[in-house]
């Protein structure tokens, strides 16, 4: 099970934060400092696996953006990691370059993915074309959304 999906960037801004357990605040900054404080003076050789408090952190490096995820104890390490290129693949089906910028600009995209990919904290799809479809379709009709509430489109007599 995963207890969260962060993308941070070289610097360990969070670009991207997805918690599937209630966590406070604090508990969430200090998650984010250590892992971030451990990730950052490991060497690009060492294994991609951390042991942390009462979880494992699993993390992949893609261009100039981590991918972090958070398993329970007993979770399989390589399922995780595999689980966390099958997200950055489909990504890249969506998003032609995944970097700080683009991921910062389509926030929206990245969590329909994830919410799309994973229910709970549990895996619920793994198709690639198939996730990629639903998540472009729903970035399709939010867009028709905003598009069709113009400004100049709406009647203000009818607000109330």
């Amino acid at each position: 099970m995963f207890h969260f999906i962060i993308a941070i960037n070289n610097e360990g801004k969070p670009l991207i934060q997805k918690w599937f357990e209630p966590y406070s605040e604090k508990e969430k900054k200090m998650y984010l400092r250590d892992i971030w404080a451990t990730m950052a003076t490991r060497d690009a050789s060492e294994c991609n696996i951390l042991e942390y408090k009462d979880f494992k952190v699993v993390y992949g490096k893609y261009s100039t953006v981590f991918f972090v995820c958070s398993i329970s104890k007993n979770d399989n390490e390589l399922i995780s990691i595999s689980i966390i290129d099958r997200l950055v693949r489909t990504l890249s089906h969506l998003i032609p370059k995944i970097c700080e910028l683009t991921l910062e600009e389509n926030f929206r995209t990245v969590h329909h993915l994830i919410d799309e990919m994973f229910c709970a904290g549990e895996l619920q799809e793994s198709s690639l074309r198939l996730i990629s479809d639903t998540v472009f379709n729903q970035d399709m009709l939010e867009f028709e959304e905003v598009k069709g509430k113009n400004v100049e489109d709406q009647d203000i007599r009818n607000i109330y």
